[in-house]
Order: structure tokens, then sequence, then C-alpha cells
């Protein structure tokens, strides 16, 4: 089947108790997590709304544990980055599960948040030039004096006065990721409203996420 097809099979099944919410997420970041990061971003909304929308049904603990146990492998950084805007267990989880090519560590790493960015830190699995772009925004996590980052640029979906980041490391704002942070900030302020109902929209307790 398709990919678009099995999408949509999964997306017009409204969230009708916890178990389809359940199986539902799970389904949602397997096919996620499959997609080219270079996928119309258009084209996945719906399946971004959906997850923030299961994230309201479904405690973070749970979905810390779907996610752990399904033991599923994110291949698509667009999802790690959403993921690691959530709360703190499932950024940990996101970035743990996430299986991506070395520039696109490269291209991530400076746009995630500082507890992901710490949490990657325990990976030995991300080779020499990895390794070395987060020791390069090791300062910055570690929190110099202000006057050694001041005006550091900041990623648009990050903390802003926990996640800066010294102004080389910053993501091009032409660059994927830097489009990448554009389009969960946008969907942050414009999210659309998922298929189903009134129930399946009730917004995220922690804000986080898309």
């Amino acid at each position: 089947m398709h990919f678009d097809d099995r999408l949509n099979t999964v997306l017009k099944q409204p969230i009708r108790g916890h178990e389809i919410a359940r199986v539902q997420y799970v389904q949602l970041l397997d096919l996620l997590g499959k997609t080219s990061a270079d996928t119309a971003s258009s084209a996945l909304d719906p399946a971004y709304a959906r997850l923030s929308a299961l994230g309201g049904e479904l405690p973070a603990a749970e979905r810390v544990r779907l996610l752990r146990d399904s033991g599923l492998k994110l291949r698509n950084p667009a999802l790690v980055m959403f993921l690691a805007e959530d709360e703190t267990a499932l950024a940990s989880a996101a970035v743990a599960a996430a299986d991506l090519e070395e520039q696109q560590w490269l291209d991530l790493v400076p746009a995630l948040p500082v507890r992901a960015r710490g949490v990657l830190r325990h990976r030995r699995d991300l080779g020499a030039a990895v390794e070395a772009r987060l020791d390069r925004l090791g300062v910055a996590d570690r929190g110099l004096p202000a006057a050694q980052v001041i005006d550091a640029p900041i990623a648009e979906a990050a903390d802003a006065e926990s996640d800066a980041i010294p102004p080389a490391a910053a993501p091009s704002r032409e660059s994927p990721i830097g489009e990448l942070v554009r389009r969960i900030e946008r969907y942050r302020k414009t999210r659309p409203e998922p298929v189903g109902g009134p129930s399946e929209a009730a917004p995220r307790a922690s804000g986080a996420g898309a």
C-alpha cells in the first residue's frame, strides 16, 4: 500500500477510546519515522496534527513507553525535531530512537533543545564529526556568562534563555533545518484541526512539540 494511502487510512479513523489512541500513535510514529525530510509539509500537517491530538489523549509517560517498546527507528529528522520539542522524557526517547545520517545530525543538532542535545551526548554511534559538533556546542550548554554568548542566534523553536547557541553553530536560515524550524514554529501558531472531531483537537498540556 502506498504511503499516502496508509497515512490516510490511519487519519480517517477517529480517536475512540484509549486503545485506539495507542495504536494510532505508534502507527503515525512508524509512518512519519520513515518519511523523507523533504516531503511537502502540507501533505504531512494532518499527521502531525493528529500526533498533537493524541498527546492530549495519552499521558507523556505512556507515549514514552510506546515509542521505546515499539523498537521503531526514526529516520526522519523532522519527526525527531517535533518530538524533541515535547516533554523531556519523550525528547530523550526520540533522540535515542533516531537513526539519522551524519549530515542530518550535523544539521539538526544545533536546532535541538539543550535537553535533547544533552541526551545525545550519551550515544556512542554518532561519528567524529557529530561528536565534534556537540563539543562545539558544549560551551553554550554549560551556560557561560552572558557576555560570552551575547548576540548568539537562537533556533526559533528553542527556548530563548536556555537554548542560545554559538553563532557559527546556528542553523542557516536557508538550510533544510532552518526551514524545518520555521515550519515547526508556524505549525505551533496555526495548528490545523485534526480529522475526527473536537475531542481530538484538545490542546496538549505541555504546549510542546510541533
